[in-house]
């Protein structure tokens, strides 16, 4: 069962929850086989086991020529999934181009809009490098990983 919803198959689908739901329809709709995919933020819901699922399957539909278009604010999704992003600002595009550019550009752009300096504590995207105390050599950080980070403040 890809939505790991199998024991509420007996539920009414109106005492789903909202996240129980969207893993439904996501589940649905991309063993359809379509032509396109909108996926708007999907891969914010579910647990990790889900999200792999997701993450899988939404690269196999892309690699079969199934055109992908994916919402999200999660810059580790979109470099996993997008060869080009846009980024929409009030309704309108701002920058079209790379994804890890364009992400690189948005990060920016809020830290600036929320005043957040480069030495503040900024909680890195999965995937960032970062220096494990234990460890001389640079690790990445993975959601779901056994490794303990300490965030220290400079």
């Amino acid at each position: 069962d890809f939505a790991g919803i199998e024991s509420f198959l007996e539920t009414p689908l109106k005492r789903y929850s909202s996240g129980m739901r969207l893993r439904l329809a996501f589940s649905v709709a991309s063993h359809v086989e379509p032509e396109i995919m909108i996926i708007d933020e999907i891969l914010a819901v579910g647990d990790l086991g889900f999200r792999e699922k997701s993450l899988s399957k939404i690269r196999s539909l892309s690699t079969q020529g199934t055109t992908v278009l994916l919402v999200s604010h999660i810059p580790y999704f979109l470099k996993e999934l997008c060869d080009t992003a846009m980024w929409l600002h009030d309704g309108r595009i701002r920058q079209m181009g790379r994804t890890d550019e364009i992400s690189r550009n948005y990060q920016q752009f809020l830290r600036e809009r929320d005043g957040i300096t480069q030495n503040s504590r900024f909680f890195s995207e999965e995937g960032e490098s970062y220096r494990d105390s234990n460890e001389d050599s640079s690790s990445k950080a993975l959601v779901g990983s056994d490794k303990n980070i300490s965030v220290t403040p400079r």
